[in-house]
């Protein structure tokens, strides 16, 4: 079939060569071509054959100039390409430098950096902390300004930035302020509230502390054991700073009210909280009194037992009950045998103050107890005994 078509394609060549040929011969034709001075002549045919030809010639080399467009859109691509390796290298570096504390190298890799459009998220917000290290938070500042220009919706990212560079600064007040504005954004950020947690312990400002780890505690950005630990430093603080007044007791009792139970379970907030009344309450100690009567029904603490015993109580002999009746609760307990004997001697029940001081000291030896014996005996005129107990009260 193939050879067909080729046998009739060269006769229709053929063909019409003849005639061409004829034509020629035929009337051969001219044309004149003139521009000022200069005429060139030649028949029509050669006129047409050149016609041709340039055509020709023309269309093949405009197709060969439009092929060699792909050499260079790969050279302008790798051109590219090289630059952004150039400028990945340089970000490399620079990120670098700050994560190994060469402040003044990275400003210098990432400065040239922050004036392009390349990467502004990692960028800008590297070079103002690095600045922000180098003790220069104005222009640490400033640049974070810029990335809220370039990428509105990076704002918690900014607000989260500047609060650190004022923090490194030592401008604890600014640094909150940004936070707070973070915080109204979104109420949830861990970040924002780690950060925020840090500084305000620094500041000692535990009742905003307080507010705080119920915030992050509500949506769980911290782990149990750790949240319970921080809330009881933050409690046994906020105890000591409110202060010696009648009104502080009453806001003490409040604050212990809402305590979580991490709290109202540990036995060192609880002798926070007693010394609290007892130093605001003063005397007679009636509130503190009945707060370690009220925890030692739910939860036996011996430090609670023994501060029993110092408090100023306007009826020791209501206190003395009240002991003696912990002891189906405890029984052959050191501390609460040795509360016994101090409020016996306070109400100068010497014989009974002596019994529970030496029952104490067979449960629990103890410095306390052996000096409270020795001043017992010393008061009843046993100066040998009282010595020996003072002696044996040195050795613990």
């Amino acid at each position: 079939m193939r050879i067909r078509m080729l046998i009739l394609v060269l006769l229709l060549i053929a063909v019409a060569g003849a005639w061409l040929g004829a034509m020629m011969d035929m009337d051969p034709g001219y044309v004149l071509l003139a521009w000022r001075q200069t005429t060139v002549e030649m028949s029509l045919w050669v006129w047409l054959v050149l016609t041709l030809v340039l055509y020709i010639g023309v269309y093949f080399s405009v197709k060969v100039l439009f092929s060699l467009k792909a050499p260079w859109q790969w050279l302008g691509r790798w051109s590219e390409d090289g630059r952004l390796r150039r400028l990945q290298l340089q970000t490399r570096q620079g990120l670098l430098a700050l994560a190994n504390g060469q402040y003044k190298r990275a400003v210098e890799k990432l400065t040239p950096l922050a004036d392009m459009d390349t990467q502004p998220l990692v960028v800008i917000p590297a070079l103002a902390h690095a600045l922000g290290r180098l003790g220069r938070g104005e222009q640490a500042q400033k640049r974070l300004q810029t990335l809220t220009k370039l990428v509105p919706e990076a704002q918690q990212l900014v607000l989260m930035e500047s609060a650190r560079i004022y923090q490194q600064c030592g401008d604890a007040e600014a640094a909150l302020q940004q936070l707070q504005a973070l915080t109204e954004l979104d109420k949830q950020h861990s970040q924002a509230n780690e950060l925020q947690l840090e500084i305000l312990q620094g500041l000692q400002r535990w009742a905003a502390v307080i507010e705080l780890l119920q915030v992050i505690a509500n949506a769980k950005q911290m782990a149990p054991e750790v949240l319970a630990e921080q809330q009881r430093k933050a409690y046994i603080n906020a105890f000591g700073q409110l202060g010696v007044s009648a009104q502080a007791v009453d806001k003490l009792l409040q604050l212990w009210r809402k305590a979580p139970e991490a709290v109202k379970h540990a036995s060192e907030c609880r002798m926070a909280m007693v010394q609290a009344l007892h130093a605001s309450e003063g005397e007679p100690a009636k509130r503190s009194a009945e707060f370690i009567e009220q925890s030692l029904q739910q939860q036996w603490h011996d430090g609670l037992v023994l501060e029993y015993a110092h408090l100023p109580m306007a009826d020791l002999e209501r206190a003395l009950s009240k002991a003696e009746n912990w002891q189906q609760q405890a029984p052959d307990n050191g501390a609460l045998q040795l509360t016994l004997g101090r409020l016996c001697r306070r109400l100068e029940l010497w014989g009974k103050s002596r019994d529970y001081l030496h029952a104490s000291i067979r449960l629990q030896p103890s410095k306390e107890a052996h000096a409270e014996l020795a001043r017992l005996e010393q008061q009843l005129g046993e100066v040998d005994k009282a010595l020996e107990h003072y002696r044996l009260a040195s050795v613990f």
